[in-house]
């Protein structure tokens, strides 16, 4: 798998490698990774805002990088 930080920011390689296992449909699985990444930075950026103090530029706080995946599946016949 090949990502953009956006996704590596919210991931562990362990974390991805258990995603991309363990999700059955192959063809969907790069738009489900980059769904799931999008809902964990939601996520992030929801906790900021809720830990934020007053004076905080939220504009330098919030966002979302890009995010931005592609998966190869390898089969080696042995």
């Amino acid at each position: 798998m090949i990502g953009s930080d956006g996704v590596w920011d919210v991931m562990s390689s362990a974390e991805v490698c258990g995603f991309v296992n363990q999700y059955e449909n192959k063809e969907n699985c790069a738009e489900a990774l980059v769904a799931e990444c999008r809902i964990r930075w939601d996520e992030m950026n929801r906790l900021k805002k809720t830990n934020s103090r007053i004076g905080d530029l939220p504009y330098l706080k919030y966002g979302c990088d890009d995010i931005t995946c592609v998966i190869a599946y390898l089969n080696f016949d042995l």
